[in-house]
């Protein structure tokens, strides 16, 4: 059946979004009106598409009209909902000192108020969020713990690394803080990350393996290597795939058994064979090591031959890392008839 019956409003809401995106660079009173009044409309949808363009377009009479409606009580709680939202993403720093008023007086809306915190972003944003991290609502926790995640800048991502170091190993906000840090750069306190590699709980350790994937520090490279053979395979192919910008020419025997080893599964093949490729990348111009590029082309070209495909659409999005040299290899596959389709 054509696509517009089985998603009838995916028209609709594209043609909304293309507008309001116009309107979002017409820099007129008008148009800043037009955008609060759809954000502050009965439309959730309309209000929702309108509150992600705003940016930085909104004038000083559209903030005030959203700032008095997110704090006037006497207004509904979906329509304040909006105005919240539309607050942070205008990256409206008057409203620091409203947001954490609204969080306390209103449960409701507190989850909404830490993240418009953390899209604004600064100081004073991290500060209201960690004081907000001793409310007992789990679910409003996670969500200043995924703000401060959002903001990715230093006193942000201090505050994480501080509540890690007072927090049990066993608290149930520790995974959400690590997959909170996840992809920041972490330059201190990467020894209380290590660390939770060496938890009893998987999840721990998975989540302590991924957060490490932008650190430097003592331990983190031998860290990832013995996560990479931890028991839970969850825990290593999220410590192989922190560990890709990391391979050194020595780990490419490990690697290759790794790779060859049919008994796991596509992921931890596929995330072994990524960091070899890696490594490679990185060595091809170095004359110390000129057999790596060699080692990967063939990992590339066994692994293109893999019955399952899986692991051959993995090193068909990879190879390039081999260098110039696959280039001809790749070509003589293509035209071999008995290859298989993957």
């Amino acid at each position: 059946p054509p696509r517009s019956t089985l998603f009838p409003y995916t028209t609709l809401f594209r043609s909304q979004a293309r507008l309001q995106r116009t309107l979002t660079r017409v820099r007129n009173p008008a148009a800043s009106r037009a955008l609060v009044d759809q954000i502050l409309g009965e439309n959730d949808q309309k209000a929702a598409v309108a509150a992600t363009q705003l940016h930085v377009r909104i004038d000083s009479e559209g903030r005030n009209r959203l700032r008095e409606t997110a704090g006037d009580p006497d207004r509904s709680i979906a329509i304040r909902r909006q105005a919240v939202r539309a607050l942070g993403y205008a990256r409206d720093h008057r409203s620091l000192v409203l947001l954490p008023r609204i969080a306390r007086d209103e449960p409701s809306l507190a989850t909404e108020a830490a993240s418009a915190l953390g899209r604004i972003g600064g100081n004073e944003a991290t500060g209201d969020l960690v004081a907000m991290l001793e409310h007992p609502d789990e679910i409003l926790q996670r969500s200043v713990v995924r703000a401060l995640g959002e903001m990715r800048d230093v006193p942000a991502r201090d505050a994480l690394l501080d509540e890690i170091a007072r927090r049990p190993v066993d608290d149930p906000l520790i995974v959400p803080i690590l997959d909170a840090l996840a992809e920041i750069p972490i330059h201190r306190g990467v020894e209380l990350i290590v660390g939770l590699l060496a938890s009893e709980a998987p999840e721990v350790r998975r989540a302590a393996a991924w957060a490490l994937a932008e650190a430097s520090g003592p331990g983190v490279f031998e860290g990832l290597v013995a996560a990479a053979n931890d028991p839970d395979e969850e825990v290593r192919c999220a410590a192989l795939e922190a560990f890709q910008d990391r391979a050194r020419p020595d780990d490419a025997g490990w690697l290759v058994t790794r790779i060859g080893d049919s008994s796991r599964s596509s992921d931890e093949r596929g995330f072994a064979l990524r960091a070899l490729l890696a490594a490679a990348g990185r060595y091809a111009h170095t004359p110390e090591e000129p057999w790596l590029p060699g080692v990967a082309v063939e990992q590339v070209l066994l692994a293109l031959r893999d019955p399952e495909g899986d692991l051959a659409l993995e090193a068909a999005a990879h190879a390039y890392h081999a260098g110039p040299s696959v280039g001809p290899r790749l070509v003589e596959l293509c035209a071999d008839v008995e290859a298989s389709p993957a």
